[in-house]
């Protein structure tokens, strides 16, 4: 016999609350997401219309038990067919997953599975996304990032224009990204890999790299990432030339989904941005955030050394659980397409 969430569908739920619940109690919407990390994103989010609409969100992962895997596959079907089965999605059964590149390459993509799941995030008013490839991307929200630095050092003095820095990244690895989003939306990914796109693009350094100050290495750094996408970019343009036409178009038809050359880290892999990219320019900067305080205190009084050092103890870990964290994110122009899907849904389903 099959298990009862197998037969799951917003009917199912609906007819389900009607004749158990009373007519003015709260009804449970279940949401579906990808995974663990995706519960507190979702749930911050979703919270704010639950009181005024009367409603309250269950949000739950794709499988609780080793039948099913987690993953954006299974939250869309989460049993084999709910993905054909397009009445089990509805007022009382929705999913959230990220984007990936199926938002961007919605109307491009030629192979027919990437098709077909695109077509799905993309239409039914039932499947929320994030826009931005993942939700770590909007964690790395360029305008949040000073209080992150702030939260883990306690020390407010400004060391980097963290979106000047961003904005000058995603203008180096934008032509670049166009390619990969191009191979990708073809089927052709084997001619330039998303992790071949990735292995370039991360930032690294060397030790002697941070001793003239965050500026000078954060200028280093990037240099370092042009030079990687320009040999990359001469060895694509002289072995695929006839789509370096077609490809540029691709860029300007791309504009309608908000990718310009400057904002394009929010549309890159999300794990690659969050951990080799901006970690690893968070790291460098409340290290040197971390000593200024450390000299500002001993000045003032050593005997209060002890307690800042315990409060920023294990740095590294700390800067990564901030960012992990980080819902400062409201002000990003794909938050706000996030909310209008969310308000869509209120306005036609729910009854105010």
């Amino acid at each position: 016999m099959s298990k009862l969430i197998d037969n799951i569908s917003s009917d199912f739920l609906e007819t389900y609350t009607i004749n158990f619940f009373p007519k003015n109690q709260e009804k449970t919407i279940v949401v579906y997401v990808e995974g663990d990390a995706d519960i507190a994103f979702w749930r911050m989010i979703l919270n704010r219309y639950e009181k005024p609409n009367n409603i309250k969100f269950e949000i739950n992962l794709p499988s609780k038990d080793d039948l099913w895997v987690k993953g954006k596959k299974n939250a869309l079907s989460r049993s084999s067919n709910l993905l054909e089965l397009k009445e089990r999605l509805g007022k009382f059964l929705l999913i959230c997953v990220d984007s990936d590149y199926d938002y961007l390459l919605n109307s491009y993509y030629m192979p027919d599975d990437k098709k077909r799941i695109s077509k799905k995030i993309n239409e039914s008013i039932y499947i929320f996304q994030t826009y931005s490839y993942s939700i770590e991307n909007l964690n790395c929200f360029s305008e949040s990032l000073s209080s992150i630095c702030v939260s883990a050092t306690y020390n407010d003095t400004p060391k980097i224009d963290f979106t000047k820095f961003l904005k000058s990244f995603s203008t180096i690895v934008y032509k670049l990204f166009l390619w990969n989003l191009f191979f990708y939306s073809k089927g052709e990914d084997s001619n330039f890999t998303l992790s071949d796109f990735c292995s370039l693009i991360i930032l690294e350094y060397e030790k002697k790299d941070k001793l003239k100050g965050i500026i000078h290495f954060s200028g280093i750094v990037l240099k370092k990432i042009r030079i990687k996408v320009t040999d990359k970019l001469n060895q694509l343009e002289n072995k695929f030339p006839s789509y370096q036409g077609e490809i540029e178009r691709f860029g300007e038809e791309l504009k309608s989904c908000g990718l310009t050359k400057e904002n394009a880290y929010l549309y890159i892999q999300g794990h690659t941005i969050f951990k080799n990219i901006v970690l690893m320019l968070l790291k460098p900067v409340c290290n040197e955030l971390k000593k200024e305080k450390e000299s500002e205190i001993k000045k003032e009084s050593k005997n209060e050394i002890n307690a800042y050092l315990n409060k920023v103890g294990h740095l590294d870990t700390k800067i990564e659980t901030l960012l992990s964290n980080n819902t400062n994110f409201e002000s990003c122009f794909l938050f706000k397409k996030i909310e209008k899907d969310i308000e869509n849904y209120i306005n036609k389903e729910i009854d105010l």
